[in-house]
C-alpha cells in the first residue's frame, strides 16, 4: 500500500507556458491554496522548473502528483503521440488522483467552417479573436509571427478524447464542452489508494 501523503500536494502544469500566464490554473492551485506547483514545458525561455516534453515525463517518478494540468497542449502532437503522452500523464499521477485536460473542440469548429465560415471570429481570447481555423490548424497570428509550435498537428472530438485517455488507464473520464469551443476533460487514475482524502479540492 503507498504511504499517505504528508506533505502538501503537488500539481504538474504540463507545457505551462510563462509563470502566471494560465489564470485559470493560478486560480485553483498555488501556495496559497494549499499546492506545491510544478511547472514543465519544453521551451526553455518560459523558464519552467523543469524542461520536459509531456511525451516524456522520465523526470518525474511514478506517481509523483496528486493533480495534473495539461491545457491545450495535446492538440500540438500527432495523434499517436497523444497516446504516448496520455500513458505519461497517467504514470505520474497517484492513485486517485486527477488529470485535467483541455483540448480545442474541432468538431464545433468544424461545423462553422462547414457554413462558410472559416475565418469569422468565434470568441475573443487574450491572444486576440479566434476563428475556426484557428481552433483546426493552431493559432495563425502566433504561427505567422515565427512561433510555428503553435501548429495543431491533431485533433479531438469528445468521443475521441475520451478514447485516448480511457485507453491510457483513466476511470471514470469526463468531457465537456464550453462556449469557447473547447473540451474539458476531468479524468481519474483508478484505486484510491494512496490518495490523501485531506488533500484539497483538485
Amino acid at each position: 500500500m503507498a504511504a499517505a501523503v504528508t506533505h502538501a500536494p503537488k500539481v504538474l502544469n504540463v507545457g505551462s507556458g510563462p509563470l502566471g500566464s494560465d489564470a485559470r490554473f493560478s486560480s485553483r492551485f498555488s501556495a496559497d491554496t494549499g499546492w506545491e506547483v510544478v511547472r514543465a514545458d519544453l521551451d526553455p525561455g518560459v523558464a519552467p522548473d523543469i524542461i520536459a516534453s509531456i511525451t516524456d515525463l522520465s523526470a518525474f517518478a511514478d506517481e509523483s502528483f496528486e493533480t495534473v494540468w495539461c491545457s491545450h497542449i495535446l492538440e500540438h502532437l500527432y495523434a499517436h503521440e497523444a497516446n504516448v503522452a496520455a500513458r505519461e500523464l497517467f504514470r505520474v499521477l497517484r492513485r486517485g488522483g486527477k488529470l485535467h485536460a483541455f483540448v480545442p473542440d474541432v468538431e464545433a469548429a468544424a461545423r462553422v467552417a462547414g457554413e462558410g465560415r472559416m475565418m469569422e471570429p468565434l470568441y475573443i481570447s487574450a491572444a486576440g479573436p479566434i476563428t475556426p481555423h484557428d481552433i483546426l490548424y493552431g493559432h495563425g497570428a502566433a504561427i505567422a509571427a515565427g512561433r510555428t509550435a503553435m501548429a495543431h498537428r491533431s485533433g479531438f472530438t469528445p468521443q475521441k478524447l475520451g478514447q485516448v485517455l480511457l485507453c491510457a488507464g483513466f476511470d471514470p473520464v469526463l468531457v465537456r464542452r464550453t462556449p469557447e469551443f473547447e473540451l474539458v476533460a476531468e479524468a481519474t487514475r483508478p484505486d484510491g489508494i494512496g490518495a490523501d482524502p485531506t488533500a484539497p479540492e483538485a
